[in-house]
């Protein structure tokens, strides 16, 4: 996946990049940052950009469909183990009046965790990871405005 932006600013190897947010941005966690209707992420500067060139920005599609899996099925399946998990157990304790409030207790407090290890993985593992940085893959001298409408 591609998109086209204009480079902000630099920091080392990376820079930042806005641009025009598309229909399959919305909840990606690729770690961009909304402004209006622009999106603000940092980018690996492998094409060398400075600041105020329009630069095409490379999102691997792999990496876009793992990252989508563990923000959304992790939980959904969290959510289910946890379920099961305190109804059985509700049932081995003999509190078989109460083994549908221990599922849904347990199913609310797996899905909680596989929340936070959700945004633990983002933040240090998956962000910090190459793989699921996006790359400047190439300067144009065409005029951001114009790219985009």
């Amino acid at each position: 996946m591609k998109e086209i932006g204009r480079v902000l600013r630099l920091s080392g190897d990376k820079a930042t990049v806005v641009f025009r947010g598309a229909a399959g941005c919305e909840g990606c966690g690729i770690g961009c940052a909304m402004r209006g209707d622009e999106r603000h992420i940092e980018a690996i500067n492998e094409a060398g950009a400075s600041p105020g060139e329009t630069v095409i920005v490379r999102f691997e599609e792999s990496s876009f469909v793992l990252g989508s899996s563990i923000a959304y099925i992790f939980p959904l399946i969290m959510f289910i183990l946890g379920y099961l998990l305190f109804s059985q157990i509700a049932l081995m304790v003999n509190l078989n009046r109460f083994s549908q409030t221990a599922g849904i207790f347990g199913a609310f407090a797996f899905l909680v965790l596989a929340f936070y290890i959700v945004s633990l993985l983002f933040q240090k593992e998956i962000i910090a990871s190459k793989r699921f940085t996006p790359v400047i893959e190439k300067v144009i001298s065409q005029d951001f405005e114009k790219l985009n409408d």
